[in-house]
């Protein structure tokens, strides 16, 4: 183990380097290479890996705050209950990679590459993924609570009991992606698409719909409790959905007497 503070490892080619237990304060690591690194229990406090090469990267129960990664490569990275807070990675190429049980609070991701990967129970609370790309990804069991996902792709995605409480969600794509049992309770999915998705037992209360197209959608016993619905484009088989529930509406709607 070791503890470093204000570091410069600017283009440093760490190759396969092991790093066990390694708190790094401030480090510049601008331009660094690794290639088939291990970082386990590592903490890395405001660092900048911009345009730095992580190749074949695995991560095991490490954090990121402040993290900078803009412009840095990503390739064959893995990773495992590790934390990213407030990390900066706009535009970047995640296609293939492996999260499993991470947590990303807070990061800048708009615009980035998630096709293919895997992010199975994965926590994305608050990123910013505006115009990601997502289609054919993983993300099966995953939280995108308060979420900027505006005009993201998750195109034949695996979401099943996938969380987008509170996500905003305008013009957002689901065409074909599997939603069974996913909430999205008050999400704002304005103008969305879930063209021919599978949405079976999914959370719409209180969510907006307006101009949404969920044409070919199965909305088996999905709940549309009070959702906004102007302009909807509906399905024939909306009718095995259930609607607004009159009782819970009145207690939603309770105030005490005064």
């Amino acid at each position: 183990s070791a503890k470093f503070t204000d570091p410069v490892f600017t283009r440093v080619v760490f190759g396969a380097a092991t790093l066990p237990w390694t708190i790094m304060h401030k480090p510049d690591m601008t331009g660094a290479q690794f290639d088939g690194a291990v970082f386990e229990r590592t903490v890395f406090s405001e660092v900048v890996l911009r345009g730095a090469i992580l190749r074949r990267l695995k991560m095991a129960n490490s954090v990121f705050t402040s993290a900078d990664l803009e412009g840095a490569r990503l390739e064959e990275v893995s990773a495992v209950q590790t934390f990213f807070q407030e990390a900066n990675m706009p535009g970047m190429d995640l296609s293939g990679t492996t999260l499993f049980a991470c947590q990303l609070r807070d990061c800048k991701l708009a615009g980035a590459r998630l096709t293919n990967g895997s992010f199975e129970r994965c926590g994305f609370m608050g990123v910013d993924l505006e115009r990601a790309e997502l289609s054919g990804a993983n993300l099966a069991n995953t939280i995108f609570s308060g979420a900027r996902l505006m005009g993201a792709n998750f195109s034949s995605a695996v979401l099943n009991q996938a969380h987008f409480q509170e996500a905003k969600l305008q013009a957002a794509r689901f065409d074909g992606a599997k939603l069974e049992m996913a909430g999205f309770n008050k999400a704002d999915c304005t103008n969305a698409s879930f063209r021919g998705a599978n949405l079976t037992y999914a959370d719409f209360s209180h969510a907006v719909l307006d101009g949404a197209d969920l044409s070919d959608a199965i909305l088996l016993e999905a709940k549309l409790h009070a959702i906004s619905e102007e302009g909807t484009r509906w399905p024939p088989g909306k009718t095995l959905a259930r609607g607004t529930d009159p009782d819970r509406l009145e207690a939603e709607r309770w105030q005490p007497a005064t």
